[in-house]
């Protein structure tokens, strides 16, 4: 149980320092072989891009799991408390509903990579492990959206039963 805490909370933040690092590793490596031997990598772009690429995927869960969404809230602000808390609701529902709507057309889009045979030019590998992401991705945030629907709809009936004065 431990092993699935352990996970639940740092998941996508152990995945995302190891790409950043990864990104750092080989841009320095890059750098150096370009400037001091002069001969640089045919490589190194490719797989930090293909890292970035995998870093943006795995941010979207991140971001909803830390709840910092990108969002306006200039209108909510305005209204009262409890609106607020259902209408947050309402848009976790809508976040769900259009990552999972994401995720449907990314696995049709790997299975035509995958009977294609695409390759990347400089590292020949597969494209669909770099398109992978959006699989990874949008199914983390599809977890994620979930926990988010349910976390924040036990706040709404927990605040109010006791509004109400039910414990």
């Amino acid at each position: 149980m431990k092993v699935l805490k352990w996970i639940d909370e740092h998941f996508e933040e152990y995945l995302l320092v190891f790409l950043l690092v990864m990104i750092a590793c080989v841009m320095m490596l890059q750098i150096i072989m370009r400037y001091v031997f002069k001969a640089s990598l045919s490589w190194a772009e490719e797989l930090t891009r293909y890292c970035f690429v995998w870093s943006v995927f795995l941010s979207i869960s991140f971001s909803i799991k830390k709840g910092s969404m990108l969002k306006i809230d200039a209108i909510t602000s305005l209204m009262p408390k409890k609106m607020q808390k259902v209408l947050s609701i309402l848009v976790e529902i809508i976040v769900f509903i259009f990552l999972l709507i994401l995720l449907i057309n990314s696995k049709e889009v790997i299975t035509r990579l995958i009977k294609s045979g695409q390759t990347s030019p400089a590292m020949e590998l597969p494209m669909y492990y770099v398109y992978a992401a959006s699989i990874v991705g949008f199914s983390l945030g599809v977890i994620r959206s979930i926990q988010s629907i349910v976390k924040s709809t036990i706040k709404l009936f927990k605040d109010k039963s006791n509004q109400l004065g039910v414990s």
